[in-house]
């Protein structure tokens, strides 16, 4: 991922975090990735100015399409769900572990 991500995850420091959280929805919006796909389909605000106004993916995505900002990578890590016989499991997927392991 850009350091422009990193950098909006990472180095908040004092910053206002709405508008942090604003940025890195509006990078996502902007990767062509499923969730800029996602919006634009849905005619969703691609540019909120508000938390509240910020559109999610239905969680069921997760078991139907690769949620990633990065689709010409390989994922170092992939997360399943534990899921219930005979369904469709979801996955996280994660390019890269150090990051990962900040975020907690």
């Amino acid at each position: 991922m850009d350091n422009i991500a990193h950098d909006l995850i990472f180095n908040a420091g004092s910053d206002d975090f709405v508008a942090r959280a604003l940025s890195l929805y509006h990078f996502q919006v902007n990767r062509g990735g499923i969730f800029g796909r996602w919006v634009q389909q849905n005619k969703l605000p691609g540019e909120p100015s508000t938390l509240t106004a910020c559109s999610f993916l239905p969680i069921s995505f997760f078991k139907t399409h690769e949620v990633t900002v990065q689709p010409a990578k390989t994922p170092e890590i992939i997360f399943t769900s534990s899921g219930t016989t005979g369904l469709q499991t979801s996955k996280h997927l994660v390019y890269n572990p150090v990051w990962y392991e900040q975020c907690f």
